[in-house]
């Protein structure tokens, strides 16, 4: 066998085991043991040192003491009992076992208390101590299994150690207390060594634990620690120190497990060591120091460390917290750091761009990270993030929130929240924040997108490309600057600047911007800007479609609408500017630019150019002023509605209008050259004679309209009103539809005559006066009153006929009829009067006089509509009462009727004014009136019967003064009515086989009105309601009398004559006796 060196603590060489013995026994006296031979020391004897022989056997007795055991071999037993002692145990020969039950083993100077090869040693409360050696060591003989420590209880100490044991050797401690004495000293080594400590105390003056390497026989050892107290009294509590020799360790720190070391490391890993760390259920105070080129793994189970973990610039890292664990400390130098529902409290600092830091499952970190791979899954963080390379990547997910700033190129954040800054490190950085993501804070960043998420702070890109995306219903608050920024269904608030010429701000589907806008590329989709856009240079285009809004400014040379509206001015910012309105868009605001089109769209401001182009197309409004305007082209029943005088050198209106402005509120527009086919709508103060006026410098061309606004008030001095004035041309001008201007009690038509200019002079004509409609309405009114009370009357005379057809008997009727009239002009006014309504009564006989007299009541409502052609009509509603009473003698066929009504009329008028206007008025008045008729019923022969008559009737109706609602006046008079009639009446009586009696009939009458002079005043222009004269009426009807108690009546009527038609009147009625 080759020689190898030896120290107590690795090998035993048999020769130099042999060499000390032979010292030994030189020394003092000693006894050996032959094979299998046994002994017993007891108490009382003469100490003495032993060797044993294999298979030997030695025990010591209570009380007994004995000098160093030496030898050993397979079988061989020493015994130490209870009480017992000696200076050493030195069991050299493989096999050998030495059990020590709560004896002592003192050993002087540097001598080992118990020495172990390949041997076994079972110390129960044992006492094992060594001056200034080692209190235990186990060795192992070259290829041999190593030796072992079962040891519970008892104290255990050396000046140079407590124990220490070969790379297979082994310790298994039970509530002991291993120490290390000497200032250098160390509780317990191990040379990959297995180790296991229960409720034990290891303490050492330099370092409590430590762990080495054996480099002539590698291997990974395993030290569980359980419950147990290490303590480095001046060093660290654990060294595990690799030697650079390959030394792997498994390091588990259960239970209760303690770690105190005198210069603050509870455990240091140096010199290329690999150590595989569990720290489980324990709480530990102190510092985890990598370093020298070592490996550390490091996991926490429900652990929790109070001190740093740090791996120098030559080592390396893995720290995992589980199961609620905690650091309190700085991580330094690790580059995987994973916490799963656990916490720190300290920066983590990574080693390298490779490093990683990740928390999940509510896990909690307080302090700075900085690394290159960060994430948050369900956890929360309070400290900034930094990236050490533009590779870096920080995730947030899954309800994560983390206070602090973040300093990383990748950024992501899911359903999670965010309080602090986000900075990129170069240009290639991506921030995005999806799935209801929040972030409080700013963000400068070249590459920023939001999906469903919210961020309070402003967005700075870093260079001229960056990008900014929101979707989903996102929201900034805050300013952004990118040059391409994008809004889906989303919303900023804040301004929105892009950094270069080239930028791009794009908004869709209801998204929307509070705030300005300053980038060169401008475009809203069914969205809104509140705020002003700017572009950059003169190439800005802004762009809003599908009913999108922007209120603000706007100063672009091409701003496009359709379908949208801007609140606000738009100022180009060359001359060659353009704005175009599409498709139903509004603009509100004033424009500066040098061509301006409008198509079905409107504009409210005033458009400023310099020798511009303005164009209206398809029913598009332009309400406001054109200033330095060259042109303006109206098509398409488009309408210009003025706010002020204008002049430009061209208008062409093609099947369009020009407004001349508000009422009461008179401009002139001056044109270089009129063409088209236009209307244009004016005004005018008829009191004041102030109106609008339009003022061709030049040629005009075209047929014209004027829609001149009527007045129901009456000029003060009439006079003509010149409202066109043309420079040359062949224009015509015409009033619209024709219809003359109303101007209160009259209408005017439109005159012309040429002018000093050699042109023409449009002009109304207050020498070509007619009756206006307002007037006409106010004498129908009045004039109506009479036929209504008539018309009502002849149902009641249809009545009173019906009682002697049937005998006078008692009873109660009801009538519906109508009756339509047409007043003549001669009159003083024309009109159509339909007349609708019902009456009801019921009479009986007197029980006075002869018995032939008969008394009733009877009221009704009716309405009559008056039709004054071209949209100007009438309604009067009447409501009456009254009674009656006829007499007829039976033998003679003489009879007598007498009628008094009483009425209360409302009525309404509606005026259809030249300018399409309408004007109202309404008043309520009562009438009064009676009829008396004295005839005689003369029977002939076969039913036959003729009936000549004679009836005066008058009404008087109240006179009112009433206004219309366009200030026009009126006073009428009492309108009076007597009217006077002469007829008679034929038929015949047919008896039916079912006892009925049919009555059929004719009639003819003359009338005549006398009453002549029915004053009505018009804004003080007095008339006369006329309706005297005389004419002939004819009229048919039928009677039947189904029983006695059952009557039906149908009577038809026509008149012609003097003023007044009745083209028909009908009257159907029913009648019930009793």
């Amino acid at each position: 066998m080759a020689a190898s060196r030896f120290t107590p603590s690795r090998y035993f060489n048999p020769s130099t085991f042999i060499s000390l013995a032979l010292c030994i026994s030189t020394a003092a006296q000693g006894r050996a043991l032959s094979p299998d031979e046994s002994a017993v020391v007891n108490q009382g004897d003469t100490p003495e040192a032993w060797t044993l022989a294999p298979g030997s056997s030695l025990t010591v007795s209570s009380g007994a003491q004995a000098l160093t055991i030496f030898g050993g071999g397979a079988g061989a037993v020493v015994n130490f009992n209870e009480g017992s002692s000696t200076t050493g145990i030195n069991l050299s020969a493989a096999g050998a076992v030495a059990n020590v039950n709560g004896a002592s083993v003192n050993a002087a100077g540097n001598s080992t208390a118990l020495m172990l090869g390949d041997s076994q040693a079972v110390l129960t409360n044992a006492t094992i101590t060594s001056e200034t050696g080692l209190g235990l060591s186990g060795a192992q003989f070259q290829g041999g299994t190593g030796s072992a420590f079962q040891i519970n209880g008892g104290i255990i100490s050396g000046g140079a150690g407590g124990a220490t044991l070969s790379s297979r050797s082994t310790l298994d401690a039970t509530g002991a207390v291993i120490t290390g004495t000497g200032a250098n000293s160390y509780g317990v080594r191990g040379f990959g060594s297995d180790i296991s400590l229960r409720g034990s105390t290891v303490t050492g003056g330099l370092n409590g634990l430590v762990y080495r390497v054996d480099t002539a026989n590698v291997r990974q050892g395993t030290v569980n620690i359980e419950g147990s107290h290490i303590e480095g009294t001046t060093g660290a509590a654990i060294l595990v120190n690799g030697q650079g020799g390959g030394l792997v360790a498994n390091l588990n720190l259960l239970n209760g497990t303690t770690l105190m070391g005198g210069n603050g490391n509870a455990l240091e890993i140096t010199n290329a060591a690999t150590a595989n760390v569990l720290l489980q259920n324990s709480e530990v105070t102190g510092n985890f120091a990598i370093s020298n080129g070592s490996i550390a793994s490091l996991t926490f189970d429900q652990g929790r460390l109070i001190g740093n973990v740090s791996a120098d610039a030559t080592s390396s890292g893995t720290l995992a917290l589980n199961n609620n664990s905690a650091l309190t400390g700085d991580v330094t130098g690790i580059d995987t750091v994973n916490l799963n529902a656990s916490s720190i409290t300290g920066n983590v600092t990574s080693a390298s761009n490779a490093g990683v830091v990740s928390l999940a499952n509510g896990s909690v970190l307080e302090g700075n990270v900085t690394s290159d791979t960060v994430s948050l899954n369900a956890s929360q963080m309070k400290g900034d993030i930094t990236s050490m390379g533009s590779a870096g990547v920080v995730t947030l997910a899954g309800g994560s929130l983390l206070e602090g700033d973040i300093s990383s190129d990748n950024v992501s954040l899911s359903n999670s929240q965010m309080n602090g800054d986000i900075r990129s490190m170069s240009s290639a950085g991506v921030v995005s924040l999806v799935e209801g993501s929040a972030l409080e804070g700013n963000i400068s960043s070249d590459n920023v997108s939001l999906n469903g998420s919210s961020m309070k702070g402003d967005i700075t890109s870093a260079s001229n490309g960056g990008v900014v995306s929101l979707v989903a219903g996102s929201t900034v608050e805050g300013q952004v600057i990118g040059d391409d920024v994008s809004l889906d269904a989303s919303s900023i608030t804040g301004d929105v600047t892009s950094a270069s010429g080239a930028g791009a701000v794009k908004l869709v589907r209801r998204s929307a911007v509070r705030g300005n806008v300053n980038s060169n590329n401008v475009s809203l989709d069914a969205s809104s800007i509140t705020g002003n856009v700017t572009s950059t240079g003169n190439a800005g285009v802004v762009s809003l479609a599908a009913g999108s809004v922007l209120e603000g400014n706007v100063i672009s040379n091409n701003v496009s609408l359709d379908a949208s509206s801007i609140v606000g001015n738009v100022t180009s910012t060359g001359g060659a500017g353009v704005l175009r309105l599409l498709g139903g868009s509004t603009l509100k605001g004033d424009v500066s630019s040098g061509n301006v089109s409008l198509d079905a769209s409107s504009m409210s401001g005033d458009i400023t150019s310099s020798a511009g182009v303005v164009s209206l197309a398809n029913n598009s409004v332009f309400t406001g002023n054109l200033v330095n305007v060259d042109s303006a082209t109206l098509a398409g029943s488009s309408t210009w509605d003025m706010v002020g005088t204008n002049t430009l050198n061209s208008l062409a209106v093609n099947d369009s209008t020009v407004r001349f402005g508000a009422p009461n509120a008179f401009y002139q527009l001056n044109v270089g050259t009129l063409s088209g086919n236009g209307t244009f709508v004016m005004d005018a103060d008829y009191l004041t004679n102030d109106h609008d006026l339009l003022n061709v410098t030049g040629s005009a061309t075209g047929s014209h309209t004027l829609l001149i606004a009527g007045s129901g008030v009456d000029p003060t001095s009439p006079q003509p009103l010149t409202v066109v004035q043309t420079g040359g041309g062949n224009a015509t001008f015409s009033l619209a539809g024709d219809r003359a201007v109303d101007v209160g009690t009259y209408s005017y038509q439109l005159a012309s005559t040429s002018n000093d200019a050699g042109g023409t002079d449009w002009f109304l004509d207050p020498s070509t006066a007619t009756i206006s409609p307002g007037t006409r309405s106010v004498l129908a009114l009045f004039n109506t009153a009479p036929t209504v009370w008539y018309g009502e009357l002849t149902s009641l005379r249809s009545r009173m006929g019906e009682l002697r057809f049937n005998g006078g008997k008692a009873g109660g009727w009801v009538r519906t009829y109508g009756n339509k009239y047409n007043v003549d002009e001669a009159s003083g006014v024309g009109y159509q009067q339909t007349q609708q309504g019902f009456s009801l009564g019921a009479d009986a006989p007197l029980p006075i006089g002869d018995g032939q007299w008969l008394v009733g009541v009877l009221a009704g409502h009716s309405k009559s509509d008056l039709d004054l052609s071209r949209g100007t009509s009438g309604t009067v509603n009447s409501y009456y009462a009254g009674i009656y009473t006829t007499w007829m003698d039976q033998a003679s066929g003489y009879y007598f009727d007498g009628v008094l009504k009483f009425n209360r009329f409302r009525n309404d008028s509606k005026v259809s004014i030249s300018d399409g206007t309408r004007a109202k008025g309404d008043y309520d008045n009562s009438g009064a009136g009676g009829s008396v008729e004295f005839g005689r019923h003369i029977k002939l022969n076969d039913g036959y019967f003729i009936e000549p008559y004679s009836q005066l009737s008058a009404v008087v109706i109240q006179g009112k003064d009433y206004e219309l609602n366009n200030d026009m006046r009126a006073e009428g008079d009492r309108t009076r009515s007597l009217l006077g009639k002469v007829g008679v009446t034929a038929g015949r009586n047919f008896t039916m086989d079912s006892g009925s009696v049919v009555q059929p009939y004719v009639r003819v009458a003359g009338v005549h009105e006398f009453a002549k002079n029915n004053e009505v005043q018009v804004n003080n222009n007095v008339f006369n309601n006329d309706l005297s004269g005389s004419r002939g009426e004819l009229g048919a009807g039928i009677a039947v009398a189904f029983s006695d108690s059952l009557q039906l009546h149908a009577d038809f009527d026509y008149s012609n004559g003097d003023n007044i038609e009745q083209p028909f009147g009908a009257n159907v009625g029913l009648r019930y006796s009793w």
